[in-house]
C-alpha cells in the first residue's frame, strides 16, 4: 500500500470523529530552516495551535532556539525523514530546496517566501513547479514567481505576517536613548562579492558623532565560511567595544523586529526589512554596491526603490545624508507608501489571510 493511499485512510479516520479516537482534524507541518523564518510564521502558528481541530507541527533543519509555542510539537529535520507512516494534511516551508523526502506524499505542498524585496534570481526560479501553493507577500514577487509555477498552482495574497506588529508603531520612533537612532541591517549573499556588508561603511558608523547607531547582520555573516573567509563578527565585536554609541544585535533567540520599532532611520542594501521598514514610513537609505542590480536581476523595481530611498554609491557621503534625510522625514512618504503597495500585501493583516488560506486548504484534503 503506498504513501498516498495511506494519507488518503488515515485522513478519512480522523474525520469520522469516532469519540474514542481522540485524532486531531488537519495536520499542518511547517519546515524552518532558521530561527528567523520560524519569526516570519510565529503569528500564526501560534493562533493555529489554540484550535483543537488541528495539530500543528514545526521542522527545525537547523539547530535553533526557537520560542516555543504550547500545543505545537517540535522535531528535527531527521525525525521528520524516519516519520514513514505519520501522514500530514498540508507540508508549508520558508525556504526552496527543504523539501519532504521522495517518499512522503499526500500532503497540499505550500512555499511561503520569507521576506519581500528585490532579489528575483533567488525566488523566482523552476523550484516553484514543486508545489501546490504559494502564499506570496506582495504583488511584485507574486509578478516574478507567476511564470515558473505549475498550471494548477493556487496562489493567496498573504503580506508577511511578522510585519503586522508594525501598524501600530506609527511614524516616530521609540527610542529612549535620548539620540537618533540609525539601524544598520546588512544582507547576505550566497555569490561572495555581492555580500554588502562594508568595512568602509562601519568606519563611518564608527565616527558617527550625534548618533545611536544598532547593527543588526544577517546571520550568515557570522559564519566566515559564508562570507569568503571574512570574520564579520569579530569585527562588529571590535567595533562595539570601541564606541560606545555601538550595539550588535545578533545571535539565536533574537531578531530584528525586537529593535525596528525605535529606528529613526534604517540605513541598508537589499534585505527584505528595507521594504518591511516601508510600513513605519521613516527614512532609508539604500545602499547600492556595483552591479548588485544586474545580477538580482530587479532592473524593475529600481526606479521605484530610487524615489522612496535615498540612494548612497559610496560609503564617505553617509554621515551627510544621515542628517539631512533624519531632518526631513517626509520629504519621501508619498514614495514609500507607493514603494510598499507595490511589495507588500495587506499590512497589518497578513495574519488573518494566512489563517484564512490553511482553514481554506483544510476543506480540500
Amino acid at each position: 500500500m503506498g504513501r498516498t493511499a495511506l494519507s488518503k485512510i488515515s485522513r478519512a479516520v480522523r474525520r469520522a470523529r469516532i469519540p474514542f479516537l481522540k485524532l486531531p482534524r488537519n495536520r499542518i507541518i511547517f519546515l524552518c530552516p532558521a530561527d528567523f523564518h520560524y519569526y516570519h510564521i510565529l503569528t500564526v502558528v501560534n493562533q493555529l495551535a489554540k484550535d483543537k481541530n488541528f495539530e500543528i507541527t514545526i521542522v527545525k533543519w537547523d539547530t535553533f532556539e526557537e520560542k516555543r509555542i504550547d500545543n505545537v510539537r517540535y522535531i528535527e529535520k531527521k525525525t521528520f525523514d524516519r516519520e514513514c507512516l505519520r501522514t500530514y494534511d498540508i507540508f508549508c516551508t520558508t525556504e526552496f530546496g527543504r523539501n519532504p523526502p521522495w517518499w512522503v506524499t499526500g500532503m497540499i505542498k505550500v512555499y511561503f517566501l520569507h521576506g519581500v524585496g528585490p532579489k528575483a534570481s533567488y525566488f523566482a526560479s523552476d523550484s516553484l513547479s514543486y508545489y501546490d501553493v504559494l502564499f506570496t507577500p506582495g504583488p511584485y514577487v507574486k509578478k516574478r514567481q507567476l511564470p515558473f509555477v505549475n498550471q494548477s498552482c493556487q496562489f493567496f495574497d498573504i503580506g508577511l505576517p511578522i510585519t503586522d506588529s508594525l501598524i501600530t508603531a506609527g511614524k516616530n520612533a521609540s527610542s529612549t536613548s535620548g539620540l537618533p537612532e540609525l539601524l544598520y541591517a546588512p544582507s547576505w549573499s550566497s555569490s561572495k562579492e555581492y555580500i554588502s556588508i562594508d568595512e568602509k561603511i562601519l568606519v563611518e558608523i564608527g565616527a558617527l558623532k550625534g548618533w545611536k547607531v544598532v547593527i543588526r547582520p544577517h546571520p550568515n555573516l557570522l559564519i566566515p565560511s559564508r562570507c569568503n573567509g571574512v570574520d564579520w563578527g569579530k569585527r562588529l565585536k571590535s567595533l562595539q567595544q570601541d564606541n560606545n554609541h555601538v550595539t550588535v544585535h545578533a545571535g539565536e533567540g533574537t531578531s530584528i523586529y525586537d529593535i525596528l520599532e525605535t529606528a529613526d532611520v534604517l540605513l541598508t542594501d537589499i534585505s527584505s526589512v528595507l521594504f518591511e521598514f516601508l510600513i513605519l514610513d521613516r527614512p532609508i537609505i539604500f545602499y547600492a554596491k556595483e552591479g548588485i542590480e544586474t545580477f538580482y536581476d530587479f532592473q524593475d523595481l529600481s526606479d521605484q526603490m530610487s524615489d522612496a530611498c535615498k540612494t548612497i554609491y559610496s560609503p564617505d557621503t553617509l554621515a551627510a545624508i544621515l542628517e539631512e534625510e533624519h531632518c526631513r522625514p517626509e520629504a519621501r512618504s508619498a514614495q514609500r507608501e507607493k514603494l510598499l503597495a507595490q511589495t507588500i500585501y495587506n499590512p497589518g493583516k497578513a495574519s488573518e489571510k494566512m489563517l484564512s488560506a490553511f482553514h481554506q486548504l483544510v476543506t480540500k484534503c
